[in-house]
């Protein structure tokens, strides 16, 4: 059945490629119409906002990837280059098959919003940030930024490198451990993938065990005062 949290005007992943309309696992679109119970018509932009692909899709073809009007603040923030955009729609889309709401700006930004605000608040909002480390993300003036940002509010950032050494990571990047996939398969970025978001999924349950403690706590030292 189609999920219950995907509705018209959603961005949505494939979980598996349309090779009969040159689709791959994790490009990203958005909700146009909903055709029956089960089924969608979902529409596939570039970055310019030309459609190259439009087609129905039964619910069990696609992943959720942010509902209008949703304000949830995401774990985790991808950084990249526009010219990584298929590698890093495949990790966005495996970190929320995870469980792990991660940010990524061509897919989670929605009409009417502004780019740069809303960037830096995500940016800010996340406590993670995984680096594309691209020859492309490296010498741009906007990843540069972001990665900037992150270091400076003392974010977790993951560098990704493949077609770069880690050694060739700006100044600001050489410090942190980096993931070397140089010669690795995509089954290796999977891999790797799944150990970050076990990662932040670790945090996640250890922060909200923190903050019920807290309340038990608060509650016990109020009754005490009564």
């Amino acid at each position: 059945m189609l999920s219950d949290s995907i509705h018209l005007l959603d961005t949505v992943a494939l979980v598996a490629d349309v090779p009969e309309r040159n689709l791959k696992r994790g490009e990203v679109g958005t909700v146009v119409e909903v055709l029956a119970p089960n089924v969608v018509e979902v529409e596939f932009s570039d970055n310019e906002g030309q459609t190259y692909a439009e087609l129905a899709l039964r619910g069990e073809q696609l992943i959720p990837m942010h509902s209008q009007g949703e304000t949830t603040m995401p774990d985790c923030f991808i950084s990249y280059s526009s010219q990584d955009q298929n590698l890093a729609n495949f990790v966005n889309s495996e970190l929320h098959r995870l469980g792990v709401s991660s940010f990524l700006a061509s897919a989670s930004l929605q009409p009417g919003q502004h780019w740069s605000p809303e960037i830096m608040n995500n940016l800010r909002s996340s406590n993670w940030v995984i680096l594309l480390a691209s020859r492309a993300a490296v010498s741009s003036a906007f990843v540069n930024q972001e990665i900037g940002g992150a270091l400076v509010n003392a974010k977790v950032l993951i560098p990704i490198v493949w077609d770069i050494s880690p050694n060739d990571l700006p100044g600001w990047a050489k410090s942190v451990q980096a993931i070397d996939l140089r010669g690795s398969t995509l089954l290796g970025l999977q891999t790797q993938v799944a150990a970050i978001a076990s990662q932040i999924n670790q945090q996640k349950t250890r922060s909200l065990l923190i903050a019920a403690g807290a309340v038990v706590l608060g509650i016990f030292l109020f009754s005490g005062k009564e």
